[in-house]
């Protein structure tokens, strides 16, 4: 029996999709555009021309910002977008959120807590009234942040040995501020009540902490965006300086792996030294430019032949400091030798 393999008309779906509509040509005339706003608020735009844009608010309420005797709250903060607040429930905020075809999501750093609104320009307004629902309304019920808890538990669980080394070399490097944890210790988690979130979301999430930025858009709507965020007078969001002290901390874990992390004091955010420090991170190395491609780094080269083990430079630059180093991943019978190395290879960079 003949076989009908070629009876479908291949060749005709090709000719239909070459009549499709060519995309509109990219604007060559890109300029970001930013103002503060008279309550202190930071906008800044960038109008592209994309079909799908893109809100982020971010505010200085990161874990720097937590108080010594409460710490976790900025992880819970980010854990704890989208529930309810005053004006719907969590289930009506993504009910609508899937209706229009948007997206928000919640991240931070140690400065600053960013909630990120993906839209597309017919929905945008729409989309813009759930994300100020979302930032501004906040309530923090107990009932919910005890279901949230599983949440958080597999926020750690899932934390990469990587991660956990970097954020042990904050707290060996600064003790507190910059030295506090991106994540709720396991015993904290179910602690924290809801007048703690409260009153620092109320002390955080502030106009003069603020800074609105869109991509798709003005710097027009961008300020719009701001003016309509209901939020508390508050502080201006200076927080105490975090002195470098260095440090070493260490934390038993299973496996056959070690993984370090090793730093010296970097440079603050937007000064000349910090860029110089990025690129010196790019070149000590990032591992193999190719999957099974050889690292031919000057870390790799100094660590040598030992086996399997990754290696990679890194910079991480805040308000008023910062950290230049590198992270291992090695076997843990050659981690003290290869941290040895790796150290010179950095103090011979920074020279």
């Amino acid at each position: 029996m003949a076989s009908k393999t070629l009876a479908a008309p291949f060749i005709r779906h090709v000719t239909t999709r070459g009549y499709a509509q060519a995309a509109p040509a990219v604007k060559r005339d890109l300029r970001v555009q930013s103002a503060v706003l008279p309550n202190k608020t930071f906008v800044a735009a960038l109008d592209n021309g994309s079909p799908v844009t893109r809100v982020t608010i971010a505010f200085k309420a990161g874990s720097r910002f937590e108080p010594q005797g409460d710490l976790g709250l900025a992880h819970v903060l980010r854990s704890a977008a989208g529930l309810t607040t005053k004006n719907a429930s969590s289930f009506i905020i993504s009910r609508k959120l899937s209706q229009i075809g948007a997206s928000v999501s919640a991240s931070g750093d140690r400065e600053f807590v960013y909630y990120t609104l993906e839209t597309t320009q017919d929905n945008l307004q729409a989309a813009l009234d759930l994300l100020n629902n979302i930032v501004s309304n906040q309530e923090f019920r107990p009932w919910e942040l005890n279901d949230n808890v599983p949440r958080l538990k597999f926020d750690l669980a899932a934390l990469p040995p990587q991660i956990r080394a970097v954020d042990l070399l904050h707290k060996a490097a600064y003790r507190r501020g910059l030295g506090n944890s991106l994540f709720i210790a396991p015993k904290r988690i179910g602690q924290v009540s809801s007048e703690s979130m409260q009153h620092f979301a109320g002390q955080c999430l502030t106009p003069s902490r603020c800074a609105v930025t869109i991509i798709g858009d003005t710097q027009e709507k961008a300020a719009l965006i701001a003016q309509n965020l209901q939020l508390p007078s508050g502080g201006d969001g200076k927080a105490e300086a975090s002195t470098y002290y260095s440090g070493e901390l260490r934390k038993e874990m299973g496996g056959d792996l070690a993984h370090v992390a090793l730093a010296v004091q970097g440079a603050p955010a937007g000064s000349p030294q910090s860029l110089a420090l990025s690129i010196a991170a790019k070149a000590l190395g990032n591992g193999p430019v190719t999957k099974w491609g050889a690292d031919n780094s000057p870390l790799s080269k100094a660590i040598g032949n030992i086996g399997p083990f990754a290696a990679a430079g890194f910079n991480v630059s805040y308000s008023d400091n910062g950290l230049f180093g590198v992270i291992l991943s090695v076997p843990k019978d050659e981690a003290n030798a290869v941290s040895i190395d790796s150290l010179i290879t950095i103090c011979m960079t920074c020279e």
